[in-house]
């Protein structure tokens, strides 16, 4: 054998295992939110009793739906929305990498893996309550990066129902006691992961659900609710079923780990299944005027990963050496 290719072999080992440690420091960054909230009603009441639809003390709306859903992968991806009255689904919004796509409203994760990168969110109103007695939203992000990278996604589903007090009528809520009355099962989940390995990075899950009612003569906001399992969610009303939060989220950092928030043992899919938390809130007591009520239920996830510095520093070395071979080969 030449001296000039046995010099070849130490430098093509340090090449190749730089390459293959570095190979394997790039682990992954996951990250899941979803949620379903089924079950929902928006209902009038008159001293402390439900209202019969079309009362003249106070009445609703059509509601205005809207759906949205957005994936972006390093910076770039799709975003759908859809919006009116009735059913709103935002199609499936996908950045993949390797993976098998997910199918529109299917809402399963795809699930942490280390074959490739990829983000998505889908999101879903099923069920209008002017149309089938109750609303029903459904909403999933998920990103994975199993390399350096950044991946987000984002669902989202914002329900509006739309209050209005007759100026006639608003002398009767003058003396009566004019309410309305949220209640809905929610089953939520976030699922946060990070490798040991990555120097820097994060992996976070975000939940959001809130319920505002606004004056629209005057602009104000006279309740606002957020359940966060403390009972005391609800300003200008009362919150009267708060088992868990609804606004939370989770996040993993340097050191790496898994963090799940899972307080009903989800059960993925969009369906309506029995392990959901009950949620119950009514507004305070409301003067003569027009208002109008937004539901909003949103989740988020967010990746990013950047690979071990020793690993990238063998890397280097591998690459340096094959120079350095490649020069004296040439000299030789």
């Amino acid at each position: 054998m030449k001296a000039s290719k046995i010099k070849l072999i130490p430098l093509a080992l340090s090449l190749a295992f730089g390459m293959g440690v570095a190979a394997k420091a790039n682990a992954e960054a996951y990250a899941l939110s979803y949620d379903n909230i089924y079950n929902g009603q928006v209902i009038a009441t008159v001293d402390g009793a439900a209202a019969v639809p079309g009362n003249p003390f106070l009445n609703f709306n059509t509601p205005q739906n809207s759906s949205a859903s957005a994936a972006t992968l390093n910076g770039t991806g799709p975003s759908n929305s859809a919006s009116g009255t009735g059913h709103q689904d935002a199609p499936i919004s996908i950045a993949p990498g390797s993976i098998v796509s997910p199918a529109n409203n299917s809402f399963t994760p795809v699930g942490s893996t280390t074959l490739g990168d990829y983000s998505y969110g889908d999101a879903l109103i099923s069920k209008t309550q002017e149309l089938d007695g109750t609303i029903h939203a459904t909403n999933i992000a998920e990103s994975n990066i199993a390399a350096t990278g950044t991946a987000t996604a984002a669902g989202q589903n914002a329900s509006g129902t739309f209050l209005k007090v007759n100026v006639n009528v608003g002398a009767d809520c003058a003396v009566h006691t004019c309410n309305v009355l949220l209640k809905f099962d929610a089953e939520p989940y976030i699922k946060a992961f990070l490798d040991a390995l990555a120097p820097s990075g994060q992996a976070r899950g975000v939940l959001a659900v809130s319920a505002t009612l606004s004056n629209l003569t005057t602009g104000a906001t006279v309740f606002n609710w957020t359940p966060n399992g403390t009972g005391a969610a609800a300003f200008g009303g009362t919150d009267l079923a708060d088992p868990f939060s609804l606004n939370t989220s989770r996040l993993v950092t340097v050191g790496g780990g898994t963090l799940i928030y899972d307080p009903t043992g989800a059960v993925f899919g969009g369906g309506e299944p029995a392990t959901g938390g009950f949620f119950e809130a009514i507004t305070g007591a409301l003067a003569p005027g027009n208002y109008e009520l937004d539901l909003a239920a949103s989740e988020n996830s967010n990746v990013q990963r950047v690979p071990e510095p020793a690993s990238l520093a063998l890397l280097g070395l591998g690459l340096a050496g094959l120079g350095v071979a490649t020069r004296r080969s040439k000299q030789s």
